[in-house]
């Protein structure tokens, strides 16, 4: 199995040390990948740890305007205020313009 970047729509947020941690994990990945020891990365407590860390880090990041505008689009659209999902709706559009 070959590891490789794949674009996906994600915050601007993320520094280069950000992007820089998640390629050592991956790093770290790979190397256990290349001597065949694959049961090894579910059970291995660095990775575990490594990847515990970085859900901690995301989820206790700001959001960006754009993530905070469609979070609060989804709740609108949940409590059914229509005129209010829409009105973000379309600043969210402006904002990929």
């Amino acid at each position: 199995m070959k590891m490789g970047a794949i674009p996906i729509p994600c915050t601007t947020l993320l520094t280069p040390k950000d992007i820089q941690f998640r390629a050592g994990i991956a790093e770290v990945e790979q190397i256990i990948e290349g001597h065949g020891e694959l049961e090894y990365m579910e059970e291995s407590p660095e990775l575990k740890f490594l990847n515990q860390w970085e859900k901690e880090v995301e989820e206790s990041r700001p959001l960006s305007p754009r993530e905070k505008l469609s979070v609060d689009l989804r709740t609108a659209v949940e409590q059914e205020k229509f005129e209010l999902a829409a009105s973000l709706r379309d600043r969210l559009r402006k904002m990929e313009e």
